[in-house]
């Protein structure tokens, strides 16, 4: 504007001013949404979050992992947690073998060798004389038990203790029920149970003649129930062909003391541990989603928006498609975090997971925990990765590697849904407790496109903000929380947009509040 007079450049600036305009949009607390058109989304949603985590009022940089036993040569696939009265124990097995994985460090030499696979089923079970038992099964060898007295055992018809009337090895799934031990034989639809309070002579409970659709038995869990006479336990069942038998009674071995309460139907079950206890509830693991028993059995047809996965319906679906053989999924919670996990094995080596926030429902998904199982211990949850076992929701970054989040708003029309835009610069308000790495962008009319470079990170000494070249510098911040909400250039244009933006940290918290976004409006093209 050289060469204007004053009131000239004065005018320029006010005509600017005119056609440009601010928006600011919440950060997605709402969390994923994988569901609905992409032009009705609400503001508050986003079409990717990624290592973020929607709380009621941010969404913050999700905490990390710390290693905890490590020195596996083959994937943890199952965790085992020992609780016999004040000793705890944890329990890793991989490849053909069982390691104690109690302590943090190293692991020794395996506790239990040769064996088949490292998929087992447990439970934790007291006898009548008060000895407490983990026990295993895993469909191919013999029964293992742990006690502290005993240390661990097979069990077969000539062990002491003895389980006799089925094979052991046979035996794919186990779940504590009233006092008795209650058991799947792999492949069929037969149940077996043990005397009340002890091993000894299993008993056949045969379900073959209530499941119309054939198959066989997955897995077992406890529903508990107030019938308003007080609370009881039902015992489920579930096949793989998605039908699922709801038992109530004390006594298999009476007629009319344990009854068939009912016979429903759902998608089929995705992995051999598609039930989960969810405090007086059960979920259930299918192909159409995450199903809370309770609501699922109020009509005669499963309604897919019961799911507690409704809002990610269509990813939830693709990935079942595209992973559900490979072993793995399992449902867990946290209720440190207010977490509900779901891990989803994407290969023999890799794994992702879709997380909910137990208080908001808001969803969000994992990258770089590559887990196969989840056992909680106390309020910690730990998970088995391919060389280790790790410590999950612990410090802010991946056992030292870093932790970079991606996030993709909700599109946008700003106001205008028939007015032309051009994007120009953004202003992301986020707090942090260190340097941390960004790069932001915008997508337009429902074509991602932009494609985000991995900012780097430095993880000290970072540039200055507002001074550094975006997508290449840090922040440079105190210990203590900063505020940082300095404009930056971003370009597009089109009738909506989506703003995107990914961050790269080691140690770092970070809350991300809102973003303020500058843009010009055009006519109507």
């Amino acid at each position: 504007m050289f060469g204007l007079s004053s009131a000239q450049r004065q005018s320029k600036a006010q005509q600017r001013q005119q056609i440009s305009r601010v928006l600011s949009l919440p950060a997605p607390i709402g969390g994923w949404n994988a569901r609905d058109a992409l032009a009705a989304m609400p503001p508050s949603d986003a079409v990717t979050l990624i290592n973020w985590w929607p709380s009621p009022s941010s969404v913050n940089i999700r905490n990390g992992f710390a290693n905890w036993a490590t020195g596996f040569t083959a994937p943890v696939q199952t965790l085992m947690l020992f609780a016999g009265g004040e000793i705890r124990k944890l329990f890793a097995a991989a490849g053909t073998a069982i390691y104690d994985a109690t302590a943090e460090g190293a692991i020794g030499g395996a506790v239990q060798t040769g064996l088949t696979n490292a998929q087992w089923s447990y439970t934790m079970f007291a006898t009548s004389a008060g000895v407490q038992y983990l026990v295993a099964v895993n469909g191919a060898d013999l029964m293992r038990v742990y006690s502290t007295a005993g240390g661990w055992q097979s069990l077969n018809a000539g062990s002491t203790p003895a389980v006799t009337g089925v094979v052991t090895s046979t035996l794919s799934f186990v779940l504590l029920y009233l006092s008795r031990l209650w058991a799947i034989v792999e492949g069929t639809l037969q149940l077996w149970y043990s005397p009340v309070g002890g091993f000894g002579a299993f008993s056949l409970f045969d379900l073959t003649p209530i499941f119309r659709r054939g198959g066989q038995l997955v897995a077992l869990e406890l529903w508990t129930v107030d019938g308003g006479y007080g609370m009881q336990d039902y015992l489920v069942a579930i096949t793989d062909q998605g039908e699922v038998a709801i038992y109530g009674g004390t006594d298999p071995s009476t007629p009319g003391d344990f009854s068939l309460v009912g016979v429903y139907y759902f998608s089929a079950p995705v992995g051999d541990r598609p039930l989960f206890k969810f405090g007086g509830d059960v979920l259930i693991l299918t192909t159409d989603g995450i199903f809370p028993l309770s609501r699922a059995l109020q009509s005669s047809r499963v309604d897919t928006k019961a799911a507690i996965t409704d809002k990610i319906l269509y990813a939830f679906q693709q990935a079942v498609q595209a992973y559900g053989q490979n072993f793995g999924w399992q449902i867990q919670t946290v209720p440190l975090q207010n977490a509900l996990v779901v891990n989803i094995p994407t290969s023999t080596s890799t794994a992702v997971q879709y997380v909910m926030n137990t208080i908001t429902g808001a969803w969000t998904q994992f990258n770089g925990w590559n887990i196969f199982c989840m056992e909680p211990w106390g309020e910690n949850l730990f998970g088995g990765f391919p060389t280790q076992v790790g410590w999950l929701f612990q410090n802010y970054d991946d056992a030292g590697t870093q932790i970079v989040t991606t996030s993709a708003h909700a599109y946008n029309y700003f106001g205008q849904r028939g007015m032309l835009k051009e994007f120009l610069m953004a202003r992301p308000l986020i707090q942090t407790t260190g340097n941390i790495g960004l790069s932001l962008g915008m997508n337009v009319d429902f074509n991602p496109t932009t494609q985000l470079t991995t900012p780097s990170y430095v993880p000290s000494g970072g540039a200055t903000w507002g001074s550094g070249v975006w997508g290449v510098s840090t922040w440079g911040v105190s210990s203590s929380f900063a505020t940082q909400k300095s404009w930056q250039f971003l370009s597009g244009i089109g009738y909506s947009g989506s703003f995107l933006m990914q961050t790269a940290s080691l140690g770092v918290q970070g809350q991300f509040a809102s973003v303020d976004v500058l843009y010009q409006q055009g006519g109507v093209l």
